[in-house]
């Protein structure tokens, strides 16, 4: 037997001119407490229909696993307490992020901007290695040097991954802007 069709976007069970439940189908709603009174077991859930339970649906959140470093963390620059620092994580490679990059005498600083800012992935794996590159970063309040946010960064491949990227919160008035992004051929050029 043949079905006749159903416009388009009409579920099965709806009016086809409104889009509405059909009367026969719509379920008697409980009643409402009076206003301004909570409800009680006694108005809540009260139906001869059965109940339908609301299915919860947690969305997954996961931190990043990678810090991308593009000054004194970079593995070919860091010395002294930077390198003890990075010693325990593992490289990932290199990798770009959005923002653009000043020199503020001893390091740089990220700040947002619409340029390319070259540099590498470490991979984090413990809460104490991301503490400790936290303390390193100044990211301490009331008044934080850097603060650490997630970015998509892009590897050499095309692919992108979201990392961890630590932002200057400072005045950057006198500093100079490193306008090829690359902190490292910006030091071999000086």
């Amino acid at each position: 037997m043949d079905r006749p069709a159903r416009p388009i976007g009409v579920r099965p069970g709806q009016h086809q001119q409104t889009g509405q439940p059909k009367p026969q189908d719509r379920q008697q709603q409980p009643p409402r407490p009076p206003p301004g009174r909570a409800a009680t077991a006694a108005t809540v859930g009260r139906s001869d229909q059965p109940r339908k339970r609301a299915i919860v649906v947690k969305q997954m959140v996961t931190e990043p696993k990678h810090v991308f470093v593009y000054g004194t963390l970079r593995p070919t620059l860091a010395t002294g307490e930077p390198r003890l620092l990075i010693e325990g994580l593992r490289q990932a490679g290199p990798a770009t992020i959005r923002g653009r990059i000043v020199d503020l005498g001893e390091y740089p600083g990220l700040l947002e901007g619409s340029g390319v800012v070259h540099g590498d992935l470490l991979e984090i794996q413990t809460a104490a290695q991301l503490a400790a590159l936290d303390a390193y970063e100044g990211c301490d309040p009331p008044r934080p040097l850097y603060r650490r946010a997630v970015v998509l960064a892009e590897r050499p491949d095309g692919s992108q991954t979201p990392v961890w990227a630590y932002w200057y919160c400072q005045s950057v008035t006198t500093a100079s802007p490193i306008p090829d992004g690359d902190y490292a051929s910006y030091l071999d050029s000086r």
